[in-house]
């Protein structure tokens, strides 16, 4: 039962109350402004009717058409205060309402002014068009919440009950039937009064979860920007490393290799244990396992997938692959690797071989993609 009833009166959770008291401001505010237009046609007919009955001589005999001029009056001061208020009319001075306040000052008058009139309206001519219209603006258009639209409604009852039982000619039956239309016209008011509450009020919720979502998303699009520079700039880091790491071997194996080639010009006994020496740091074995370091970093499982893809690979293959794959020239690696030019391209085209690449197919290009 309570759930049941729960589900009829949708609520706003109390963290969203501020933000959903600036879209009922923004909604309502919005509404007010077309149902001032409305209303100045409306005064602009009960003022026809009202100079009519003055030319009749019954406006001010007739005690319910003066009660109905003085209703009518009420209700033009404030859409003229709502006016002013609004549109703010440079000649006139500007009334020290908020949003909000200007709202709540039309809904009670309206409650206090239009109620009135309505039941006026009704002993004049008989007729619910202004009641219906009473609780059209009371329980509706305003999105008033539900205990506000369940007082209107209460209030608008207590108002209309004593002024249909008390009508003069009418007979029980009448009244009872009477009272039956406007209480149904009350139920059903007030049932699509709060259906609407309730569509709006899920409106914002699901906007809400919208943002949310939105704003979610936002937040991983920056962390994941953010990874993405991490790693970039880590990929960067890694590569000048390496890039550092081959320059400094080029220059080292560039002067081992010159000083090796002045040494054995000499040809003394003494020389040979230098050359021996030479020879050894120029050893690239002991070494290659810093590079291999270095280049997994940059290019994680490289070696294992050619492997892998190519059992027949060895040791000296592999290390050719991940000069090439660093885009190194022919002088370059043949520097690294303490090799003459001529070696490093027959290195390469027996590395061709293994890899059974065909003749249009450039070996770079090959490793590339991989």
């Amino acid at each position: 039962m309570l759930s049941t009833v729960a589900r009829f009166f949708v609520t706003i959770p109390l963290s969203k109350e501020a933000v959903f008291k600036q879209v009922w401001l923004k909604a309502v505010t919005e509404r007010l402004r077309w149902l001032f237009w409305v209303a100045v046609m409306v005064q602009l007919a009960s003022f026809a009717t009202d100079i009519a009955r003055y030319k009749s001589g019954i406006l001010f005999t007739n005690p319910i058409h003066y009660a109905l001029l003085v209703t009518h009056v009420a209700t033009t001061l404030v859409w003229l205060i709502y006016a002013v208020q609004t549109f703010r009319p440079r000649f006139l001075p500007a009334i020290p309402l908020s949003d909000e306040q200007v709202i709540w000052f039309v809904y009670i008058s309206f409650l206090l002014a239009d109620l009135p009139r309505a039941g006026y309206a009704y002993i004049n001519r008989g007729t619910l068009l202004f009641y219906s219209v009473y609780l059209f603006v009371a329980l509706l258009f305003f999105l008033v919440n539900h205990r506000i639209r369940l007082v209107s409604a209460l209030l608008g009852l207590l108002v209309m009950v004593p002024v249909i039982w008390l009508m003069p000619g009418t007979v029980a039956e009448q009244r009872a039937i009477i009272l039956l239309e406007v209480l149904l016209l009350v139920i059903g008011m007030f049932t699509f009064g709060t259906y609407s509450y309730n569509a709006f009020v899920n409106d914002f919720r699901q906007q809400q979860i919208i943002e949310a979502q939105n704003d979610q998303l936002q937040d991983q699009a920056i962390h994941l920007a953010a990874d993405k520079q991490r790693t970039v700039e880590a990929m960067e880091q890694q590569t000048q490393e390496l890039l550092s790491y081959i320059l400094q071997e080029q220059q080292r194996n560039a002067f081992l290799t010159d000083l090796r080639e002045r040494a054995t010009q000499q040809q003394p006994d003494t020389l040979n244990k230098i050359v021996q020496l030479i020879d050894s740091q120029l050893d690239q074995e002991q070494r290659w396992g810093h590079f291999t370091l270095l280049f997994e970093r940059l290019h994680p499982h490289f070696f294992a997938n050619m492997q892998m893809a190519h059992p027949s690979l060895n040791t000296h293959d592999l290390r050719m692959m991940a000069m090439l794959r660093l885009n190194l020239s022919t002088k370059e690696i043949a520097n690294l690797l303490g090799i003459s030019p001529q070696s490093a391209n027959t290195a390469r085209y027996r590395l061709r071989k293994r890899l059974n690449l065909d003749a249009s197919e450039a070996l770079e290009a090959f490793l590339q993609q991989r």
